[in-house]
């Protein structure tokens, strides 16, 4: 990668660019990537160079490009820049990211970084501006991935050709929701309900189509199938899809077709820590109900081997068992049944169940191997609809023909196992191609098709710690895009030059043809050594490395590690790629066994029967073959492909969208400058800007220049001689005037647009117009310092007049002054004396004030003592008045209080007696019961005329006490208060009640609420 980024370098070196001190420079280093510094000092070893962080480092001048003085602005498109090199686009783009504008343009190329977080810039609304304004260019408008969209859009219109949207970048840079964004918006632009941008309401209410409902709704049916998480990206797509968006005369959609590209099929037998399998084995197991459960016989997708092997059965933020209910919807929008989705999902539960077959060695008599768990297989067999025991051979041993006859050779575990696996392989490749072609039947109108909009979503440039076949097949696929995409832009900028009437030398490049060469080409190219050792029975991967290196060792493009000898490099236009050989052949064969074949064949699942039939012409070229030496292989087939897809381009006006990763942490607002530079390179974005340096990098509109320059003509640019010229002419005239030896074709005046090589703009015409400016500068700033001196010399002499002025009113003020003081002498004098008459006069005033004051208060007081000792004496006489009502009262209560006593010790005489007498008369009167009957009933009644009348006596004693209790509150009541009578007779009471016998019942005094004393 060091060696690849130095090439880079000294082709982005501009040469003849002077590095003064103080200068501005990008330098490179290989951890932060272009950071913007200035030339400190030249020494003999390298140039000292200080950072806008303060650091200073020694560089060489191959590590060092000159700084532009417009990226900081953030521009739009990166064309614009009057720099190109690799720093000054990484800190455009760093500008405009930080402001939440993920999109930059680069000529007709747009720029995607995907920012990690939400960015509400996909609104309807943002979608009629782009509809109304997207096609008159850049400068109207921001970019934006429905700029893009839009641009295709009104080229088909106006041109009447078929349009492809290109979509590249690595696994995480956002393609797939590109992908969605670009089909949302055209959709909605011409959808087949006819309703066009201008006439949408602009509510967002409006309704698509159903063709168009059926192009969105295929979305979730391919992520499900084809998307899983991986260590870079949580919804990352493991296939290349083409979506082919079909038009009527009328610009309208009337249907739609879908071609994939290189599905990554040993994901379903296989995954890395950290990674999922396809998110549709989740999603049932999530989000199944449990009648499909029972019919599937799955649980937790933790159970499966298939599933669990990557550690991670969940992605946060992701509901599975949501999307599951989104991908049966989407099915059902395309046209699938219920009882087509059911025979599909007990396909995939089969798969499942396939992973967790195990085999074992049998006994020690007998050979060959056996199915550990039978049951596992037998739902296998009812979830296919196979016969199981003849998926049982399939799976345990193989068929071979030797001299005619039919011999069956038994696997051993590890063999069976990986025949497992490709069964398994082959039966979801077979269903998802088989779901592609339902998708397709309800949706492609190729009859009624007049222009095609076609939407490439392509895997990008692959390099990893191990690369292997997956990843030759994908950068052999980029370098062929990366070629394409060199030759179209490379024919968009002869033709600018000819619609310019610029005459320029043939521009070289870069080009990628020696590296496709050694890839594709036959009989000696890399895939085609891999097609011719497939073909050999005892060819291994050792023997294809072997063939490579003794043909392949001279070719610029290949070479041979110095340490690994399982492993070649090949030199791709984004870097070097090391390949580990491993798995090659066993992968480009994609061996399905003949015996397994014969079993699917077989089953009574028509989904499963068309899929596999689907599959078999697809690799026999219609012919169905019961033998694999008549398949093509996956190599072959993906040159096919690519073959085809280029055919497409060339017949399409292309349109790109670069998407690139801002980091590999996956978290927004984090800028790698060196990690977006390699993305850059990679993108093929570098090789563009080298296309426009090597002919005229600088392009500036016929206005730009002259008001950049009019600084050349003088005084002449207000003349109406210079104002009435046509813009070619004003242009022409600025140059010639410059005073700048220019070389042949070093500035070329076109139609609309200057045209200048880059080295003669970073200094010839710059310090021509920095010379000007820095002499009429020296002249305004002589003319403002002698302003500034007449000034100064006008305030001294200003101040002098004004300080004798001031002199001469201080000595009249100095007279008057002496006049006012004996005036004031005299005045002062006078001030006391009147002062001291006040000051009797009112003394005496105060005086008579105050006497006055006191008499008024003393009779107040006098007043309030009268008043004061005639409320004494009344309380006094109340006092009085209440003591005597209050003992007479007591002495009332007391005389009541006795009799009451003697009543009722006489009552409890006579209660004894009758008791004596009611004993006598029961001892002599036992045996008759009516005597006693009534004995008791006079006693009783007799108690209770006693009880009444007590009870009687005292509910008045306790009136009479309690009116005297009101009397005695009405008395003003003294400080201190002696033991009152009515406290002694509560007293007496108490004690005589508590004497009565307990036979007679008393109803007690209420003690609760004593006389107050």
């Amino acid at each position: 990668t060091t060696e690849m980024t130095q090439k880079r370098l000294s082709h982005l070196h501009t040469q003849d660019a002077t590095l003064d001190v103080g200068k501005d420079v990008y330098v490179y280093g290989p951890d932060v990537g272009w950071e913007k510094a200035s030339v400190v000092a030249h020494r003999p070893d390298g140039i000292l160079v200080q950072t806008e962080q303060g650091r200073e480092k020694l560089v060489s001048p191959m590590e060092m490009d000159m700084a532009s003085n417009t990226a900081y602005q953030g521009l739009k498109d990166l064309m614009e820049l009057d720099v190109l090199v690799e720093g000054a686009i990484g800190e455009s783009v760093l500008v405009r990211y930080e402001a939440d504008q993920i999109y930059t343009a680069v000529g007709p190329i747009l720029i995607s970084i995907n920012p990690y977080k939400t960015v509400d810039c996909y609104k309807q609304e943002d979608m009629e501006i782009y509809a109304e304004h997207g096609n008159t260019g850049i400068g109207s408008v921001e970019p934006h991935i429905f700029w893009t969209a839009e641009s295709a859009y009104s080229s088909m219109k106006t041109d009447r050709k078929n349009q492809c949207i290109l979509i590249s970048g690595e696994s995480g840079a956002g393609k797939t929701e590109a992908t969605k964004l670009i089909l949302k918006y055209l959709t909605w632009r011409c959808d087949s309900s006819g309703n066009s941008a201008s006439a949408k309401p602009k509510d967002g209410t409006e309704e698509i189509g159903d063709v168009a409902r059926q192009i969105l709704d295929s979305n979730p049916v391919l992520e499900a199938f084809g998307n899983a998480k991986t260590v870079r990206n949580n919804n990352s797509s493991r296939f290349g899809k083409l979506f082919e968006l079909q038009l009527d005369n009328q610009n309208l959609i009337v249907g739609a077709c879908i071609t994939t590209y290189l599905l990554e099929k040993s994901r379903v037998v296989h995954t890395n820590e950290g990674e999922r399998n396809y998110h549709i084995f989740y999603q049932m197991c999530a989000g199944g109900t449990a009648e499909q459960k029972t019919e599937w016989r799955v649980s937790e997708a933790k159970q499966y081997h298939y599933l669990n092997q990557g550690g991670n059965i969940s992605i946060p933020g992701v509901d599975d068992k949501k999307e599951f209910n989104v991908v049966q919807s989407a099915l059902k929008t395309i046209g699938m049944d219920q009882e087509e989705q059911r025979k599909m999902f007990r396909i995939l539960a089969a798969i499942l169940h396939i992973g967790n077959l195990k085999f074992c060695e049998k006994s020690k008599t007998e050979e060959g191997i056996k199915v550990e768990n039978p049951d596992v297989l037998k739902t296998v067999g009812e979830l296919l609809e196979v016969d199981i025991t003849e998926l049982e051979k399939g799976l345990l041993m193989r068929t071979m023909f030797v001299a005619g006859e039919k011999v069956s050779i038994p696997f051993k575990p590890q063999e069976a196992c990986e025949s497992r696996d490709a069964l398994s392989k082959f039966i979801y490749d077979s269903l998802f191609q088989r779901l592609v072609l339902r998708i397709n039947k309800g949706m492609d109108k190729v009859d009624l098709c007049n222009l095609k909009i076609g939407v490439l979503d392509l895997f990008g440039f692959e390099s990893f710690k191990v690369n292997q076949f997956e990843q030759l097949c994908i950068n052999y696929a980029n370098e062929k895009l990366h070629q394409h995409f060199l030759h179209h832009f490379f024919t968009l900028e002869v033709a600018e030059y000819k619609q310019e009437g610029v005459s320029v030398d043939q521009i070289q490049f870069t080009d990628n043809t020696e590296c496709i060469k050694l890839i594709e080409s036959r009989p000696l190219g890399v895939l085609s050594l891999l097609e011719e050792e497939c073909q050999f029975p005892k060819g291994t991967d050792s023997t294809w490395l072997q063939k490579m290196s003794a043909t392949l060792t001279k070719h610029p493009c290949y070479e041979m590690p110095r340490i690994n000898d399982k492993a070649f490099i090949v030199k791709h236009f984004a870097g070097d790629v090391v390949y580990k050989i491993d798995g090659f052949l066993e992968k480009n064969k994609d061996v399905m066994q003949a015996d397994l074949l014969t079993v699917l064949a077989t089953t009574d699942s028509t989904l499963l029967g068309e899929a596999v039939f689907s599959m078999q012409s697809k690799n026999t070229g219609g012919k169905r073959a019961s033998a694999m030496q008549t398949k093509k292989r996956v190599a072959g087939q993906f040159k096919d492909e690519m073959q085809l897809l280029l055919m497409l381009l060339e017949h399409s006006s292309p349109h790109f969208v670069r998407c690139l990763k801002p980091n590999e942490k996956m978290k927004p607002n984090l800028f790698a400058g060196e990690e977006v530079i390699r993305q850059l390179r990679y993108s093929g974005l570098l090789d563009i800007i080298r296309i426009r340096k090597a002919g005229y990098s600088i392009r500036m509109p016929l206005k730009v220049f002259v008001s950049t320059y009019l600084i050349f003509a003088q005084s002449m640019r207000f003349h109406k001689t210079f104002q009435s010229k046509k813009p070619n002419d004003q242009c022409q005239y600025l140059i010639e005037k410059s005073g700048v030896k220019l070389e042949a074709g070093a500035i070329v005046v076109g139609k609309s647009k200057v045209f200048i090589k880059e080295n003669m703009h970073a200094g010839a015409l710059d310090s021509a117009r920095d010379a000007i400016l820095s002499n009429a500068a020296t002249k305004i700033q002589a003319r403002i310092r002698c302003h500034q001196g007449t000034v100064r010399w006008r305030k001294i002499l200003y101040g002098i007049m004004r300080a004798q002025k001031e002199k001469e009113r201080a000595i009249k003020q100095k007279a008057e002054a002496k006049r006012f003081a004996a005036l004031t002498k005299y005045s002062a004098k006078m001030k006391i004396w009147h002062a001291s008459v006040r000051k009797r006069l009112t003394e005496e005033k105060i005086q008579a004030q105050i006497a006055a004051r006191l008499a008024e208060e003393e009779e107040k007081h006098q007043k309030e003592e009268a008043e004061r000792l005639k409320i004494e004496e009344e309380r006094e006489r109340i006092r009085n008045a209440a003591e005597e009502a209050l003992r007479t009262e007591k002495e009332s209560l007391h005389i009541q209080n006795s009799e009451l006593m003697e009543d009722y010790v006489a009552l409890k005489e006579a209660n004894e007696r009758l008791k004596m007498k009611l004993s006598m008369e029961m001892k002599r009167q036992e045996s008759t019961a009516g005597i006693a009957q009534q004995l008791r009933s006079q006693v009783n009644r007799k108690n209770s005329m006693y009880t009444a009348t007590m009870y009687n006596v005292t509910q008045d004693l306790k009136h009479q006490i309690h009116e005297a209790g009101k009397k005695l509150d009405m008395a003003p009541s003294s400080s201190e208060q002696p033991i009152t009578e009515s406290d002694i007779i509560t007293k007496l009471i108490d004690i005589a009640l508590q004497n009565l016998d307990d036979s007679i019942p008393v109803v007690p005094m209420a003690r609760q609420k004593r006389i107050p004393s």
